[in-house]
């Protein structure tokens, strides 16, 4: 949950909303002159109200319920700003619907009020009728607003007003903080409510949270602007297809959307540039502070071309073990450049400005990455012939990592891709993500980095936070014995994995192998830890090497009996096709349902007892990519697992649930259940 910082209403106002320059003198009058505000009479004491230190203003609201009487207030402020947007206050889809937003501040002026056009949300509670609890209010009001900015990708933050009975609140949510502002009385302070709802009923748009580099269309795609990197002019991508929509609970944490894109002319124009591919668009609110996997890129990348330019680069203490064929297929991918057709290579960027929530928040800042190529995550490969040949391509893009002095830290099957140039041609390897690749070893480092990795993949040591203790070694499994005499598959995999295997792999040679990599992989990491050379690069010689080589030539001596086995990925829904259906979701109604629900990586489920209906890749003639089929999430929510002094509790893992509404009944019922007693 993000973190909080409460001002007085004073300071919210001075320091936290946007000025729009709109004089406030006029708006009061034309209330006056509709009876909307009438003079407070004898009857009121002249003396300072409760919420401030100066009197009560003159005038009141002769009726609260007249300022919000239309569906379109008539109050809409007129801005000297040439660019400034229109916006107007909207009332509620659904009356009598306790804890459900009330009303909004739109740029939609009619018909279904959809998510993107929620400017800000405006909730109310009468005392009268509910005895809301503080947190309760403040937990349904942050549930709608990680609805609101999650479910619009122009949102960077919102604004909000609460209130109860006449007491008035202020909000400022981000992903970094939210603020909260002490109440005053709106019944007290009529000109304090005006003079708040002039200012978000005059401001531009992107003085109210929204991104002033995407534009939303009116087929609710979607065009992201890349500024000019001073060679060339802005580059514009529409949205065609969703790919990854992976947001956090709440609003804090980190945000990751990943779109299919197309290259348009510009907003204005967004028609396909002749004769360019579709591209992936990696839309990602990062941790000020981190390095970006823009800079992280460039800086393998020149530190492979030094590589390549070394004389003797085959002699370095890595390749020790290695045989000539493997050093051979590494020089050729060192020969021009030839190793960026391994990695998933950015090719266009914009690193946003510090974000720190007006000097309270984290600093977080917004990044756009562009990559080349549209590509397919090994577990959405179809064979298991296929996912070993992609996987045996993997070690070269790693191995020249090793080489170049980094390691990745999060190899998974949703950072391993693979592309190919038309259909039934080979797949070639992509390895993606680089946002946590490292040098290593690392002279700066001081062993506090941050947990880094996807979950069922990190390193038992950077869990611990420690290496291993010493103990009894596997046993040797580096010679020549008959595969037939290692150990039978379900001594080292779960049994409900075995009972999940198809008979012709169950009773194969390939897990006998696989069992054999196993053994030779534990043995040399608790040999090396043993001695104390896990910095020591010439001990990942052999295992880099000859035991993959191994495995990999050992495998496929008899391919014919597992190639053809078909591989269940977890991603089974197709993409989202970005149509209008798809995002007019009316929101703030009693039934609507809660949003959808993102799975964490490798977690997505079957029904239980219910077979996968996951649908074969099939190829297109275009770029040879798979059709509109979901991609596994190749940079995952919880890519920063928080260091825990234990494991995680099923307490943990609920409180990370997102708020829906059906939490927001159950709030409610117990609320009720409280007053009855």
């Amino acid at each position: 949950m993000t973190e909080s910082y409460t001002c007085s209403f004073e300071e919210f106002f001075d320091s936290h909303l946007p000025s729009n320059g709109i004089e406030l003198d006029p708006v009061i009058g034309d209330l006056k002159k509709q009876k909307m505000l009438v003079s407070r009479g004898q009857y009121v004491y002249q003396k300072s109200s409760s919420s401030t230190q100066k009197p009560p203003f003159m005038q009141t609201f002769k009726s609260f319920k007249s300022l919000f009487r239309s569906t379109i207030s008539h109050h809409k402020s007129k801005s000297s700003h040439e660019d400034a947007s229109n916006h107007w206050y909207r009332r509620p889809l659904e009356e009598n619907v306790e804890y459900i937003a009330h009303g909004c501040i739109t740029s939609n002026s009619e018909g279904p009020l959809r998510l993107m056009d929620v400017v800000v949300p405006i909730m109310g509670v009468d005392s009268r009728d509910v005895h809301p609890l503080s947190d309760e209010v403040d937990v349904v009001l942050l549930s709608h607003f990680a609805q609101i900015v999650n479910g619009d990708a122009r949102g960077r933050f919102c604004f909000a007003v609460t209130f109860i009975d006449s007491q008035v609140t202020l909000w400022r949510f981000s992903r970094s903080l939210t603020i909260k502002s002490t109440p005053f009385d709106m019944t007290e302070h009529p000109d304090l409510l005006i003079q708040l709802l002039v200012i978000f009923l005059g401001s531009q748009t992107h003085l109210l949270g929204y991104d002033s580099l995407v534009t939303l269309l009116p087929d609710s795609n979607y065009v992201y602007e890349i500024p000019s990197d001073g060679d060339s002019g802005p580059l514009y991508y529409k949205t065609a297809a969703l790919i990854c929509d992976s947001q956090p609970t709440y609003v804090s944490g980190r945000s990751l959307r990943i779109w299919e894109v197309e290259q348009v002319e510009s907003v204005s124009n967004p028609v396909r540039v002749p004769g360019t591919p579709n591209r992936v668009l990696k839309d990602v609110i990062l941790d000020a502070t981190a390095r970006t996997e823009a800079d992280i890129q460039e800086e393998l990348f020149a530190d492979m071309a030094k590589l390549a330019k070394d004389e003797s680069w085959s002699s370095r203490p890595f390749l020790k073990d290695f045989p000539q064929c493997d050093i051979d297929v590494l020089a050729d991918a060192l020969e021009g450049e030839r190793f960026k057709r391994y990695f998933s290579c950015i090719i266009a960027k914009y690193i946003g400005e510090v974000d720190n929530a007006c000097g309270h928040g984290r600093p977080i800042r917004r990044c756009h990455f562009v990559y080349e190529r549209i590509c397919t995550p090994l577990d959405d490969i179809t064979t298991l012939g296929e996912a070993v040949d992609v996987l045996r391509q993997a070690l070269i893009p790693l191995r020249l990592m090793f080489c170049a002095g980094w390691v990745h830290r999060d190899v998974s099957p949703g950072n391993i891709l693979a592309y190919r140039q038309a259909p039934g041609s080979p797949w070639t390897v992509k390895l993606s993500d680089l946002e946590h690749a490292k040098k290593f070893p690392d002279p700066e480092s001081t062993g506090g980095d941050r947990i880094t990795g996807t979950p069922y993949f990190i390193a038992c040591e950077v869990l611990d936070g420690d290496y291993p203790s010493p103990q009894e070694q596997d046993e040797d499994c580096t010679d020549d014995d008959d595969p037939d005499m290692s150990p039978p598959p379900h001594e080292f995999v779960p049994v409900e994995l075995v009972k999940s295997l198809p008979k012709a792999l169950l009773h194969s040679r390939f897990l006998r192998h696989l069992n054999r990599l196993r053994k030779n992989l534990h043995g040399q990491y608790i040999a090396r830890n043993n001695d104390g050379k896990y910095s020591d690069i010439s001990t990942y010689s052999w295992i880099a090497s000859g035991a993959f080589d191994s495995f990999f030539n050992e495998v496929e001596a008899r391919r014919d009996e597992w190639a053809d086995i078909e591989v269940v990925g977890s991603s089974t829904a197709p993409r989202r096709e970005l149509a209008p259906a798809d995002k007019s979701t009316t929101i703030f109604a009693a039934d609507a349902p809660p949003p959808p629900s993102r799975s964490p990586p490798n977690q997505h489920q079957q029904p239980e007892g219910k077979p996968s209906r996951k649908r074969p890749v099939a190829d297109s003639a275009e770029g040879g990519r798979a059709q509109k089929r979901a991609r596994k999430n190749p940079v995952r929510d919880d890519i920063v697992v928080p260091r825990r002094s234990g494991p995680t509790t099923r307490s943990m893992a609920l409180n990370e649930r997102r708020v829906t509404r059906s939490t927001t009944r159950r709030l409610e019922e117990e609320k009720k259940k409280r007053r009855l007693k």
